[in-house]
């Protein structure tokens, strides 16, 4: 009679895996030598592709600049394509020199007299102003208050605004008597219409053209006033003559200047002066493009002031 079996089923080990290493999938994607297929496109397919954008961006580029040439053709260098009652700005801005200080939101000049470098950053500006002013020669211009001859520009003497407008003390900044420097922006084509009457003119004005013996219509006027109590303007040629205008695009081309210096400013206490061009063309708005007038904001402090 057998025995029952004693043997115990032996287990049996599952096969091994082995995962392919980690970067296996980039390293075929790179190249794949099954297929030799780099970065998944073939030798012909990078041909294929590389012409095909090759030609797309040389016709980008060649009808890109067709176009320009064609809207190179359609621009003037010499002057704006629309001027005059076509253009939006039919009259000319009233600006000043020195330059405000831009890093102020309110556009307010302010400094105090110990601010050297300030102080001598104004008076530069007004020197670099002047300076191609005072380069003038008869070679390339011309007297033209006893008559305007030839293609030689009008010279413009500033010499004869030093009167009131002197260069001492930093051109008064130094000292609290600043000096501004005005001049109606270039406007190609346009020629001031002077007021054949006063009328419109402010008090101040009307008297000095009559202390002056001066016609108002003999020239446009650029005039300077203040409300703030105890100040003072001096004017200095505030009359542009019209042999000035119309303006073209010529070099050389010297606007005419007219300066105001300011007196007995408060000490830390902000003043403002407001500037007007009087011609019958030039009319007076504060509101959009603000156009025949300007306004002068400063503020100067023997001491150092709280910003």
């Amino acid at each position: 009679m057998s025995s029952p079996s004693t043997s115990q089923t032996k287990k049996v080990d599952p096969p091994k895996w082995n995962a392919p290493p980690a970067n296996a999938g980039f390293k075929k994607f790179v190249w794949d030598s099954d297929t030799k297929a780099f970065m998944g496109r073939t030798g012909s397919s990078w041909a294929k592709i590389s012409l095909f954008y090759i030609v797309f961006y040389a016709f980008l580029a060649g009808f890109f600049s067709l176009m320009m040439a064609v809207f190179y053709q359609t621009i003037n260098d010499k002057e704006p394509s629309y001027i005059g009652d076509a253009s939006i700005l039919r009259t000319p801005g009233l600006a000043f020199r020195p330059y405000l200080d831009m890093e102020s939101k309110r556009h307010v000049l302010s400094y105090h007299l110990g601010e050297k470098k300030k102080i001598k950053r104004l008076a530069n500006d007004i020197d670099t102003l002047l300076e191609t002013y005072r380069q003038q020669n008869d070679t390339l211009y011309q007297d033209c208050a006893t008559g305007k001859s030839g293609e030689k520009q009008c010279g413009v003497n500033v010499q004869d605004l030093e009167e009131v407008c002197k260069p001492d003390n930093q051109w008064g900044y130094a000292d609290r008597t600043p000096i501004f420097f005005l001049k109606l922006n270039k406007m190609i084509g346009f020629v001031p219409e002077p007021l054949q009457n006063t009328t419109e003119l402010p008090p101040s004005l009307k008297e000095y053209l009559k202390t002056n013996g001066l016609s108002v219509s003999d020239k446009v006027w650029i005039w300077c006033e203040s409300e703030d109590e105890g100040v003072t303007l001096e004017h200095s040629s505030p009359g542009l003559p019209l042999y000035y205008y119309p303006y073209y695009f010529k070099p050389g081309y010297l606007q005419p200047l007219s300066c105001v210096r300011i007196s007995g400013l408060p000490d830390g206490k902000e003043v403002k002066v407001t500037c007007h061009v009087w011609a019958s063309n030039i009319p007076h708005s504060s509101k959009g493009m603000s156009t025949g007038r300007t306004v002068i904001s400063i503020k100067v402090s023997t001491k150092k002031m709280d910003q």
